[in-house]
């Protein structure tokens, strides 16, 4: 049972780096969705549904970076985590239906991911006057 594994010294690997922001919010969107699927489907395996898992994988930026840079760099990371988190529980409290839109379709999302995305800068900027 399984496969034999070969080695090919000649093979090259590319995966394009996500540099545009629309790729990066849609990466972490499907990935929200998956995993409240995934707790949906084998809660044994993935854990309780409606429980996401630990924000994992934000990467603190370098100190040597400009202070202007690493506060980009948080509000960044902080949004693409809310954006997981609410396609998680978006589909966590209803699932995604085969007449469903999909969430580029969703009347409002845009507006709910603009409004995130206010509120963030919001607090980083009161806890960088504090």
């Amino acid at each position: 049972m399984g496969y034999d594994q070969q080695l090919a010294e000649d093979v090259t690997l590319y995966h394009p780096a996500r540099n545009v922001l629309k790729t990066l919010v849609s990466k972490d969107r499907y990935v929200g969705r998956r995993l409240g699927r995934l707790q949906r489907c084998h809660p044994d395996r993935y854990g309780t549904p409606g429980v996401p898992p630990r924000p994992t994988r934000i990467k603190r930026p370098r100190r040597t970076l400009p202070v202007r840079n690493r506060l980009a760099f948080g509000t960044l990371s902080a949004f693409l985590t809310d954006m997981r988190g609410l396609s998680y529980y978006r589909e966590y409290a209803g699932g995604h239906r085969v007449n469903e839109p999909t969430d580029d379709e969703t009347p409002g999302f845009g507006a709910l991911v603009a409004f995130v995305a206010l509120i963030g800068a919001a607090l980083l900027a009161a806890r960088r006057q504090n």
